[in-house]
């Protein structure tokens, strides 16, 4: 019976019960474990605070590249490098007011 089991089947029982999409109940008729035996081993296992981690992806910068922008007056805007959106936003905003 998977209530005599200890923290590391439980912690792997918690992980499995994360992926099933099932409820606590048809998980635990499944793993053969009472209800209660889970939310206590949850609750125990919660409360020693063990953290959980999760695989982070670390994208790659982008290569420096660049941005021509032609005003309407003839003059070009060169934005060399990585360019962030909100900045590139402000100095659109700022020039089309500066064009009124």
């Amino acid at each position: 019976m998977a209530a005599s089991f200890g923290r590391d089947f439980w912690e792997e029982a918690f992980d499995r019960f994360e992926r099933s999409g099932l409820t606590v109940a048809e998980f635990c008729e499944v793993e053969g474990c009472s209800v209660p035996t889970f939310y206590a081993w949850r609750k125990r296992i919660g409360a020693q605070g063990q953290p959980k981690f999760t695989e982070l992806v670390v994208e790659r910068a982008a290569e420096s590249s660049s941005i021509e922008i032609e005003l309407s007056g003839g003059e070009r805007l060169r934005l060399t490098g990585v360019v962030d959106a909100d900045n590139l936003q402000t100095v659109l905003r700022c020039l089309e007011q500066a064009s009124c």
